[in-house]
């Protein structure tokens, strides 16, 4: 409980001033109204605590998940357990980010009530990832405004935070990452050059087996070697997350966008990224949209980490994969880069 020293002095001097008056002047009226003042003050503070303990906070979400800069409504009921309640109530909620292992704390005003209507609060999310809102405790101001009572509650929603999703229909923004020549490419297993029957730009529904990420890389664009016998491997792409929260945004949703339209277009896709808690990358395949919004809410659930060098995690870890796209940022800039996983 904190006293507000100065509403404490104004009651006490309140009671003087009455006091004061009794003896000079009398009368049983003017002795009944200081008696009343007298024990206002700890009749308030007994049925505040009643009602304090009595209380029940209710916290809820509307949904589960949303997207970035969008409007999320929390919804809160603080019922008192006595018919009575004082005039001023605020909840204090924790906002915490798995993603970037952030956390900040707002006051919420909310009224007391008896009954089950829920009030509403919006609030704005400016970085992707899962946010963790904890209600830790409830104040209750008493009727006479003298002190503040807290209680510890714990009450705990979480909220998804998924990028827009919004893309420019255009050729993928590639910028070169190393390659293979020809004829290292003929020592590729499952790359023999000799069943290429042409070389052409990438469509969708072509598999991520037959792009050749060495011209790829040199001409900024996805390139297919027509084979007549072709396989069942993914197109994978890789995030390169980086210390800044911002750009680290715009690079995963980057990444996300990208997906959603190789999956949309029937594209063989996997999504991989590394996980420092686990110290490898993990690695996500998907059959449709829904599987997209799995992988990057798995991803959120854990902390981003930045990599001093991927491609040689890559290599290091994942010397089978022949070539990756790698989305990452560059001089505050999202960039797509095909990489050839054999350098």
């Amino acid at each position: 409980m904190r006293i507000r020293v100065g509403r404490l002095i104004g009651y006490i001097l309140a009671v003087a001033v009455t006091a004061a008056i009794v003896a000079v002047f009398g009368g049983t009226f003017l002795f009944i109204m200081l008696m009343m003042e007298i024990v206002a003050l700890p009749i308030d503070i007994i049925t505040s605590m009643l009602m304090l303990r009595e209380s029940e906070l209710l916290v809820s979400l509307g949904t589960d998940h949303t997207q970035k800069g969008d409007l999320v409504l929390i919804g809160h009921n603080l019922r008192a357990g006595m018919a009575f309640s004082s005039y001023e109530a605020a909840i204090t909620l924790t906002i915490r980010n798995t993603f970037y292992g952030t956390s900040g704390q707002t006051q919420i005003a909310i009224p007391v009530n008896h009954e089950g209507e829920m009030h509403y609060v919006p609030l704005r999310f400016s970085l992707l990832g899962y946010y963790e809102i904890t209600a830790d405790h409830v104040m209750i101001r008493d009727v006479l405004g003298l002190a503040d009572l807290k209680k510890t509650v714990d009450k705990s929603v979480g909220v998804t935070v998924f990028p827009k999703g919004d893309r420019d229909t255009r050729s993928y923004a590639l910028h070169p990452s190393g390659g293979m020549t020809e004829a290292e490419e003929t020592d590729r297993r499952g790359n023999d050059f000799s069943d290429v029957s042409e070389i052409r730009e990438y469509v969708p529904g072509d598999r991520p087996r037959d792009i050749h990420w060495k011209l790829s890389a040199k001409r900024d664009e996805l390139m297919i070697k027509q084979r007549e016998a072709m396989s069942d491997e993914q197109l994978i792409v890789v995030v390169e997350f980086t210390e800044i929260l911002e750009e680290n945004d715009e690079v995963v949703s980057e990444a996300y966008s990208l997906i959603k339209e190789l999956v949309l277009s029937n594209v063989n896709t996997q999504l991989m990224w590394w996980s420092a808690a686990d110290e490898d990358f993990r690695r996500k395949r998907f059959q449709d949209q829904g599987d997209v919004d799995a992988a990057f809410s798995e991803m959120f659930g854990e902390r981003a980490e930045m990599t001093e060098d991927i491609d040689r995690l890559m290599r290091s870890v994942h010397p089978e994969i022949m070539g990756y796209i790698r989305v990452y940022s560059s001089d505050g800039q999202v960039k797509e880069a095909v990489v050839d996983g054999s350098r």
